[in-house]
């Protein structure tokens, strides 16, 4: 018998391995793209979300938030399923994002599940329980994260800037959760609600925020940049990635002003979108007078305009209580 060429043999050798495993062939291949077109999803979608949530339909926002939780559950079965190591990031970058958006705790059981069946490295198997970790401490799950610290592999650093043992000082329902240095430096933390009879303004910042740090540094070159203001607090969310040390620090070294993370969301008023920074709210009675977002990079007009609309705000409220 003639003997086929050697590219001819490789060339059906490939077909009958086509023919005879075309599932495990056709599994390889979506392995290696279906998460990365999930996750381009994902991220369109979000997008979508948070414009849902800024015009607060409650309708549009709850469906597609569910439909983009089980976006990340099929994400998390890809992640059990392939081989390539990007895969497990992936599932842990959208969920994260996802419950910084939502605070759906399905994804706190969804992440812990993952963790649990999920074969990873050493690293990713360390990084992703600081992840976890931190997604129920911005939950305020305070009760489960000595269970978290014995189950999963959690990192001292993690632990240490996310304390565990809050304290009985910390009451669920209250507006603002703060941090402070006591004698020895010893971290103390504690809530309390804003005072609804006054005038309060409300700065949501962040720390990975390029306009929040602009807006620190103006107010620490300057502490009278927001002289016609009784009540200034700067406000970091639920989610935010600030830890107690963050907060006690900026209190003790720009001690003129308030900082407090949101300790309940649904204590504040339906008005203030937790997921833009800074942005400026005029506060009272729980509810939301004016906003001014933003701080630009020539911020004098801003601060003049802050000024000015605080002190017409509180001028105006004078007034209605002496009618």
């Amino acid at each position: 018998m003639t003997k086929l060429p050697l590219f001819i043999r490789s060339a059906l050798s490939i077909l009958v391995v086509a023919f005879l495993i075309p599932s495990q062939l056709h599994a390889q291949t979506s392995c290696a793209q279906s998460p990365f077109e999930l996750h381009d999803l994902f991220a369109k979608e979000s997008a979508r979300l948070h414009d849902f949530i800024r015009r607060g339909d409650q309708n549009a926002e709850d469906q597609l938030a569910n439909e983009l939780f089980y976006l990340a559950t099929d994400l998390k079965a890809y992640a059990l399923s392939c081989s390539d190591a990007r895969v497990p990031k992936l599932f842990s970058d959208v969920t994260a994002y996802l419950f910084l958006t939502t605070k759906d705790k399905r994804l706190l059981n969804l992440y812990a599940d993952f963790l649990r069946t999920t074969p990873l490295s050493r690293e990713q198997y360390v990084n992703f329980s600081d992840t976890l970790y931190i997604m129920n401490w911005q939950a305020r799950n305070f009760q489960k994260l000595e269970d978290l610290k014995h189950e999963f592999p959690v990192s001292p650093k993690t632990t240490d800037f996310y304390p565990a043992d809050i304290g009985p000082s910390l009451n669920n329902d209250d507006m603002l959760f703060k941090a402070r240095f006591a004698a020895g430096a010893e971290l103390e933390t504690y809530s309390e609600n804003l005072d609804p009879r006054k005038l309060h303004l409300v700065v949501l910042v962040e720390l990975r925020d390029g306009a929040s740090r602009r807006l620190f540094d103006d107010v620490s070159d300057d502490p009278e940049l927001f002289s016609k203001v009784d009540n200034l607090l700067f406000l970091f969310s639920q989610t935010s990635v600030a830890n107690p040390f963050d907060v006690a620090n900026a209190s003790q070294l720009m001690s003129d002003f308030e900082f407090a993370f949101v300790n309940n969301e649904d204590a504040w008023p339906q008005e203030m979108y937790f997921h833009h920074y800074p942005v400026f709210y005029f506060l009272h009675e729980n509810k939301v007078l004016e906003r001014i977002p933003g701080w630009p990079l020539a911020p004098d007009a801003q601060a003049q305009l802050i000024n000015d609309t605080y002190e017409r705000l509180q001028s105006e409220l004078i007034q209605q209580r002496a009618k």
